[in-house]
């Protein structure tokens, strides 16, 4: 899984609201139901 090096990209590139979202969405045992869109559209949101 390219988990690490996408979060590194994230820190190198300074999207660190997108960095927030994506570990919070880790932590969800629900996520799994939206979609890629939904799930890209949360992260888009919160940078």
């Amino acid at each position: 899984m390219l988990t690490n090096p996408t979060s590194e990209k994230l820190r190198t590139l300074r999207l660190e609201g997108m960095l927030e979202a994506l570990e919070e969405q880790r932590r969800q045992r629900d996520i799994s139901e939206l979609d890629f869109e939904e799930r890209l559209a949360l992260l888009v949101e919160r940078q």
